[in-house]
C-alpha cells in the first residue's frame, strides 16, 4: 500500500505542471484544486479507495512559501518574442511561458544506480506507461540540450477527459547533478510545437 501511496505522489508531481500550463499562476485555492484533481486522478488509474485519497490528500505540504531549486548550473535564454520568464516554484529551477506552451527546468527523481540521462528516462518511463494507459510514450532517444548530450522522449496524453496535451521530458547531467526540462503545448497546436523546440535550441547552460 505505501507503494502505491508513494506512486500517486510521484504522478502527481508529473502531472502537476501539466495542468497549471493551462493558464497563468493560480490562486492558492485553486491550486488545491489542482491538486486534488490530480490525486483523485492518479488514484483511480492504479485502483486506491476514497479511505486513500483522503489521506494523501490530507498529508499535502503546502508549498507556498517554499523557494525555488538551488542549482549549480546557470541556465541563459535570450528569450523569443512572446515568451516570459516565471517566477521559479517549489522544486523548479527555471519557468518560461508562452501562452499555454511552457517549459519548466527541474532536479528530477534519480534511483540508485543510474549514472547518465537515458537511464533516468528509462526509469521515470516505466512509471509513467504503468500509470496511463491511454497515453502514447515515444521511445527514448538522444537528444542535445546547450552543448550537452541527454535524452528525450515525449508523451501524448488526455487531460481532465478533453485536453490533448504533449509533454516533451529532456535529460542531461551537468557535473554531478541531473536535470530534468519539461515541455508542453496543446497537442493540435503546430505553431506552439514549433515555439517549444525553438526555443530549447536557445537555452545555454553554463
Amino acid at each position: 500500500m505505501l507503494k502505491k501511496v508513494l506512486l500517486v505522489l510521484l504522478i502527481c508531481c508529473m502531472l502537476l505542471p501539466s495542468l497549471t500550463a493551462c493558464g497563468k499562476k493560480k490562486s492558492k485555492s485553486a491550486q488545491d484544486d489542482i491538486i486534488d484533481s490530480a490525486i483523485d486522478e492518479a488514484a483511480d488509474l492504479i485502483g486506491l479507495d476514497d479511505d486513500v485519497k483522503d489521506m494523501i490528500k490530507s498529508s499535502e505540504v503546502d508549498t507556498s512559501d517554499q523557494q525555488p531549486v538551488e542549482a549549480d548550473i546557470e541556465i541563459i535564454v535570450d528569450l523569443p518574442e512572446g515568451w516570459e520568464e516565471k517566477e521559479a516554484g517549489a522544486n523548479t529551477i527555471k519557468e518560461y511561458e508562452k501562452g499555454t506552451t511552457m517549459v519548466t527546468i527541474m532536479k528530477p527523481w534519480v534511483p540508485g544506480g543510474v549514472n547518465d540521462p537515458k537511464g533516468v528516462a528509462e526509469a521515470e518511463k516505466e512509471v509513467l506507461a504503468e500509470s496511463f494507459e491511454g497515453a502514447t510514450i515515444s521511445d527514448i532517444e538522444d537528444f542535445s540540450i546547450g552543448g550537452l548530450d541527454g535524452a528525450r522522449m515525449d508523451i501524448d496524453l488526455t487531460i481532465g477527459g478533453t485536453i490533448k496535451q504533449t509533454q516533451v521530458y529532456v535529460y542531461f547531467k551537468k557535473g554531478n547533478d541531473f536535470y530534468k526540462i519539461m515541455g508542453a503545448y496543446f497537442s493540435n497546436d503546430e505553431e506552439a510545437k514549433s515555439d517549444l523546440f525553438s526555443f530549447l535550441d536557445l537555452i545555454e547552460i553554463k
